[in-house]
């Protein structure tokens, strides 16, 4: 195998990067685990384990107009057909972004890929409401 100095630096320069790269990328990934890893409750007023709700006005919750039910809305803008779905039957529970964790009917909860560490109600609604297919 014939290889020159230019070679070796250059494959010397990938290691070295990769090298240096890796260690934040694994932090990263440590860090984005830590929510699930951490016992919920005691500051959302529920018990250790529990993993709270979204609490409508608080947070992203405000920018995304989330609301516990749906009929909460006011705004008549954003009262509208998303998907080829009438707004009155656009939930969380059938949007793309929401998985069901437990629960039937007006009781149903769930998880948003949008409000991690957190649950939602399978009635409620926010402005990022996807057609789940």
């Amino acid at each position: 195998m014939n290889q020159n100095r230019r070679d070796f630096f250059k494959k010397s320069l990938v290691v070295l990067g990769a090298g240096l790269a890796l260690p934040s990328l694994l932090a990263s990934v440590v860090q984005a685990e830590e929510p699930r890893r951490r016992t919920r409750g005691g500051d959302a007023g529920g018990k250790p384990g529990e993993v709270p709700l979204v609490k409508p006005g608080v947070g992203m919750a405000v920018s995304l107009n989330y609301v516990e039910d749906h009929k909460d809305i006011k705004d008549a803008k954003l009262k509208m057909e998303r998907s080829g779905v009438p707004f009155e039957k656009q939930h969380c529970s059938g949007c793309m972004l929401y998985t069901k964790e437990k629960g039937a009917g007006a009781d149903e909860l769930g998880k948003c890929q949008l409000f991690a560490g957190q649950h939602v109600k399978g009635k409620a609604w926010c402005s990022s409401w996807a057609k789940k297919v």
